[in-house]
């Protein structure tokens, strides 16, 4: 089986160069080769007789540069994700520690409302509220929960 190179490059087979246009016997170990095949199949080069390889039929050449840029988008859309997944749980963590605070202001405020006269003013000591004369219940209950929302 004899073959010419139809390509601009030299090709080596074995021990074999084709330089472009050049036809040679192909060696005898070489027949059926899936690269040969390949060459065969794209046009760089041609035989005077049907070429079959002995590999499965549609071999498929891997390549590389696409494989990399492919991994390398793979990768670039797990970490895209990942961050967006760490995003997404900060701000459900913030969420949560907002709503747990607000929680416990409204428990304390709750709290405030249900006390009497004697414990609001041990409140307000506590916190460093001045308490006047004339405050009556309301108005140290709301000077607390001011206190408690401020700090």
């Amino acid at each position: 089986m004899n073959v010419t190179n139809n390509g601009k490059k030299i090709v080596n087979i074995g021990e074999l160069a084709l330089l472009p246009g050049m036809t040679a016997p192909l060696p005898k170990s070489y027949e059926g080769n899936p690269v040969v095949g390949f060459l065969i199949e794209r046009g760089t080069l041609s035989c005077d007789q049907p070429f079959c390889s002995k590999a499965v039929a549609e071999t498929t050449l891997r390549d590389d540069a696409a494989e990399a840029v492919a991994r390398e988008e793979a990768a670039a859309r797990a970490a895209k994700e990942a961050a967006d997944k760490a995003a997404k749980e900060a701000a459900a963590r913030a969420a949560q520690e907002a709503a747990d605070r607000v929680a416990v202001i409204e428990e304390q405020v709750r709290a405030i409302k249900k006390m009497n006269r004697g414990e609001l003013d041990a409140a307000c000591a506590e916190q460093g509220i001045e308490v006047e004369e004339g405050d009556t219940i309301p108005t140290l209950q709301k000077k607390l929960i001011e206190k408690l929302q401020e700090g």
